[in-house]
């Protein structure tokens, strides 16, 4: 951009000798403020953190021009013996950056750039359990000019412990923390100047237990030992609910095996036990059964 400042005068009737002496003032203060063959040319680049590259060029003039920005960056700088000036510092936020250029006559010419920056954008993100406890494990990546220090922040309905994580200088983030409950996690990237990326969602889901088998093994006494098998992530974890003829608690091992002994108070029973399995996230498996026949 290029802003060249002068003054007119009007025309009017006078003699030889007076528009001769108006046309000399006139001129020279054309020639002092407005130099047609001088103009800036200005651009603004972001780079690591909050630090940005203003550089330019002075045409038609020669080195030693004075260079005031102002605006997001304040520098005071000189042109070189091409006219060329640059400054790389931090920037208070984004915005319009004004160059304002005088050489040693006194004339001077302006010239605006802004400072701009595209908003971060979440490719992937994807949250797992950890298989222990309520732990999850939170990734993904960001795109964007400066993918370093970026942060992510997480809300949902997981009801996450911790929200928040921040990026490497590629672009990936990961957090490890505890989950209230299943359900949908969603995330936002916001980079160094406040700019935000749009919102990305991802579902925590985890299978449900299964119990494969209920076996009844007479004890004595009227005792009976209960036993069977879990299957589904983390089944050490679980656990196993007996009820019917007899109340118990059981805790499957890391195979899924689980064993207690119910007093039925007869060595003959007649009727049904059942168990349901539940897991970390209260999630109920099938209802065994084991029915007595005599």
């Amino acid at each position: 951009m290029f802003s060249f400042f002068g003054k007119g005068s009007r025309k009017q009737k006078s003699s030889p000798a007076r528009r001769a002496s108006q046309r000399f003032r006139v001129e020279s203060l054309e020639a002092r403020s407005c130099p047609s063959a001088m103009g800036v040319w200005l651009s603004a680049a972001t780079g690591s953190g909050q630090d940005v590259t203003v550089q330019g060029n002075v045409m038609g003039a020669q080195a030693g021009c004075q260079v005031v920005l102002s605006g997001p960056v304040s520098a005071n700088l000189s042109t070189d013996g091409s006219g060329n000036f640059s400054y790389t510092g931090a920037a208070t936020s984004l915005g319009t950056v004004t160059a304002m250029v005088s050489d040693n006559n006194g004339d001077c010419c302006q010239a605006e750039t802004s400072i701009q920056d595209s908003a971060p954008n979440i490719e992937s993100l994807t949250i797992v359990p950890t298989g222990v406890g309520k732990q999850v494990d939170i990734s993904g990546t960001v795109e964007a000019g400066c993918m370093n220090d970026l942060t992510v922040k997480f809300s949902g309905t997981v009801g996450l412990a911790a929200n928040s994580a921040t990026t490497d200088s590629s672009g990936c983030f990961n957090l490890q923390t505890t989950a209230a409950a299943l359900g949908s996690v969603s995330a936002v990237a916001t980079d160094v100047w406040g700019v935000s990326s749009f919102t990305v969602n991802a579902m925590l889901m985890v299978m449900t237990p299964q119990i494969q088998s209920l076996n009844a093994t007479e004890v004595g006494n009227g005792e009976w030992q209960f036993s069977g098998t879990v299957t589904g992530p983390n089944v050490s974890d679980d656990s196993v609910q007996l009820s019917g003829l007899g109340s118990a608690t059981a805790t499957p091992n890391s195979a899924g095996y689980f064993s207690v002994t119910v007093s039925l108070n007869s060595n003959n029973p007649m009727g049904s036990e059942f168990a349901v399995a539940t897991d970390a996230w209260n999630q109920s498996s099938n209802q065994a059964f084991y029915m007595f026949m005599f």
